[in-house]
Order: C-alpha cells, then structure tokens, then sequence
C-alpha cells in the first residue's frame, strides 16, 4: 500500500500546482496551499521535530484550530512517525495559545502560528518552541528515511497509517469525491473524521479540501466550488 507521503510526493511531481488545501476564516480570510507548498511546508515541520529531538512514537497532541497548519502537522507526525492524540497528556503538544501551553508545561511545548499565512509574531519565551521560525529555517525537502508507521488515538480507538488509507478510501467512496473534485471540512466535523478529511482524503481521492473556519460554511462552499462534504 502507497505511504501517504508517496501519495503527496507522486501529486507534487504531477500537478505540485494545484490547491491542497484551502482555508477560509471569519472575515473573509483566505489561504490556499497548492501541492509543492504544502508538501514543503510538511517536510520542514517534520525537519523541525527532528531538530528538536523528538524521538519517533513520541505522542504529539494537536491544540489546533482549523487551519491549514492542523494538516500539514497531521502529515508532518505521519511523515516523523509519531503518534497523534486527540485529548490527554502528550510529550509535545502542538498549539497556538502560549499560556495554556506553559501551564499545561509538556516536554516540547509548541507555539503554532494560526495566521492566515504561518508568518511569525513576537518570539516565544522559552520554554516555548517557536514552530514558524525553526520550520522555516529547515531546507524544503525531507533528508531522513520517511517513518515506516505512524499512529492515531481517537475516540474510535487505535489508527496505523494503513487503517487511515484505509478509511479514507471508504470515505472517498460514501462522499463520492473524485479526482478533481473539492470536499469541505467544517469547524463541526469530529476527529477523526475531521483528521481523515483534511489530510488523507484529498490525496487518495487526487481532490482538494476546502477548511471551513467560520459559521457561513454554505456561503464558503459556494464560492469555493465545493463538491463533497457536509454544510454544518
């Protein structure tokens, strides 16, 4: 079975310019990740736990908004070999609320940029790891042996890589999204369909994800040409 990472890698060589992802928040906010960019966003966040020593399997918890960072990080753990938990404790935990993070005091607390294009703000105070600027130091391609397996906890219990292909070619199927076509994924779709969604789906079905970070998901579904998903 393809890695997801292959799937990307296979995607980015044949239309790297296409969207990936699509994000659209309040206010008419608006960023779109075309192939190339996402999966350089992806090897440089994975770049970055590496740097930060943390050690394959390690548990990752994502404290993130949807965004276009929640599946590049999803892709980043899969790509490092990490296992990713939706609640709980986690030896890092990934977030864009700097005092929650110190309170919660992980191993490797870090500060998620949620701006519309990842852009840096004040630095972070230590202990706090700063992911805008150490991912964007790291170089644009993946140089260490993509992980053989990676791993999701969610409430619908224990994921390996090959039950998230899995399940997301059954979901391309109950969706009937298809190459070319657009899914919407909104702030309402729970984990782990939201997970599979914005991640793995796209890719097995050769489509784009449309992020929904606002309540006038229909207006967003319009505009973006949406052809799979549900409006909440």
């Amino acid at each position: 079975m393809d890695s997801l990472w292959s799937m990307l890698e296979r995607r980015a060589r044949s239309a790297g310019a296409r969207p990936l992802v699509t994000w659209c928040g309040d206010g008419g906010l608006r960023a779109e990740l075309s192939s190339v960019t996402f999966l350089t966003a992806v090897a440089k966040t994975a770049a970055a736990l590496t740097e930060w020593d943390v050690p394959a399997g390690s548990t990752v918890r994502l404290d993130l908004p949807l965004h276009w960072q929640l599946p590049v990080w999803l892709a980043a753990c899969d790509l490092a070999g990490m296992t990713v938990v939706a609640e709980g404790p986690a030896e890092v935990v990934a977030g864009t609320d700097a005092p929650l993070l110190l309170a919660e005091d992980p191993a490797w607390p870090v500060l998620v940029s949620a701006d519309p294009l990842g852009l840096p703000g004040t630095p972070p105070a230590a202990p706090l790891l700063d992911h805008a600027r150490d991912a964007m130091g790291q170089p644009d391609a993946y140089l260490e042996m993509p992980a053989a397996d990676s791993t999701w906890v969610t409430v619908a219990g224990t994921w390996h890589r090959r039950d998230i292909v899995a399940e997301a070619r059954r979901s391309a199927d109950r969706t009937g999204l298809g190459p070319g076509g657009r899914l919407l994924v909104s702030r309402e779709t729970p984990v782990p369909t939201c997970w599979t969604g914005v991640w793995a789906l796209p890719l097995v079905a050769d489509a784009a994800v449309v992020l929904c970070d606002t309540l006038d998901c229909r207006s967003v579904a319009a505009t973006e040409g949406v052809t799979a998903g549900t409006v909440t």
